[in-house]
């Protein structure tokens, strides 16, 4: 009789727990994991003047920051009329010529790629995949580093 009483306490703990296991703790208004750690930014124009700012956050403190696979990243496009739109994700692979970067939101998302030369951003290829869960296709052409 004992341990039936207990299982079933064990039992309610458990889901009772269960929806604050993933509560956020305030310090964000997007729901995303935050670090306090290191970051970059690179910041470009496309043709048509819409600007593409990408902020990469370690999740790894380090003594010297590298972009690595399972940093988070935002990108912010914020178009001519001042409109932004924003993606938020992981870096899925990275090297020197670019990197690859999976959105949160959707497991249909597709990865997208950012090239960059010099430590410049200079392309974007791919399907971007918005928060709001619309995409935006990558900019035609060659960015132009603004940093």
């Amino acid at each position: 009789m004992g341990k039936k009483y207990l299982c079933k306490i064990i039992g309610i703990v458990f889901l009772l727990g269960i929806p604050f296991v993933g509560c956020d703790n305030g310090n964000d208004s997007n729901n995303l994991p935050q670090s306090a750690g290191n970051s970059v930014t690179y910041k470009s124009k496309d043709a048509s003047g819409n600007t593409y700012t990408l902020v990469i956050t370690e999740q790894e403190t380090k003594p010297k920051y590298v972009v690595r696979v399972g940093d988070i990243y935002e990108l912010k496009i914020t178009s001519s009329s001042n409109n932004n739109k924003i993606s938020h994700g992981s870096v899925n692979s990275a090297n020197s010529a670019g990197l690859k970067l999976w959105p949160f939101n959707t497991i249909r998302a597709s990865i997208f790629s950012i090239t960059l030369s010099n430590g410049k951003m200079v392309g974007i290829s791919g399907t971007i995949t918005l928060n709001d869960f619309k995409t935006e296709p990558a900019p035609i052409g060659q960015l132009i580093p603004l940093d």
